[in-house]
């Protein structure tokens, strides 16, 4: 078999008249879903939406590719972490929901908050930019440092602005 071959090529083979080889037959029953061998099945009714079985120890769901290129991963229990949905890429999360507590977490998989976020490399941990977009009200660097009113916290917290606030920092 010279690859796998479109749809187009497949009915080819299966016009009036043709005399498919066996090739054929094997070409056309591995271009099709197998609700057995592939976990993939669309349960009847309306309101039953498409069941997909897990594989493996970490309970692999969908593979995503930009052509050949594999680029992100959704499984369901991911190495050294609690059960849950899990999006990772190159075998490194980067969101996990908790199944039992709901608890999300940022390139970790074992949330100890409602949002756990584990910090990496020296980006900001955390940034929140308000509507207008002028200066940053919050942000949490990499050093773990807070800034209110400034992207670029020089202390532990760093407040700058008219916070409205009686007293000195």
């Amino acid at each position: 078999m010279a690859g796998k071959k479109d749809r187009t090529q497949l009915q080819t083979l299966f016009k009036t008249g043709a005399k498919p080889s066996e090739g054929d037959f094997k070409d056309f029953i591995d271009s099709v879903i197998n609700t057995e061998d592939d976990g993939i099945e669309k349960p009847s009714g309306v309101d039953n939406p498409l069941k997909i079985l897990a594989h493996g120890d970490s309970e692999n769901l969908f593979d995503f590719y930009a052509k050949t290129t594999h680029t992100w991963r959704l499984n369901q229990k991911p190495t050294g972490g609690y059960t849950g949905l899990n999006f990772e890429t190159g075998g490194v999360s980067k969101l996990f929901i908790d199944s039992a507590s709901g608890n999300v977490c940022l390139s970790i998989t074992q949330p100890t908050a409602r949002l756990h976020i584990q910090q990496s490399g020296s980006e900001n941990a955390l940034r929140i930019d308000d509507e207008t977009g002028d200066r940053t009200p919050l942000v949490v660097d990499a050093d773990g440092k807070v800034g209110i009113g400034t992207d670029q916290p020089s202390k532990r917290l760093d407040v700058r602005g008219d916070v409205g606030l009686s007293g000195t920092l």
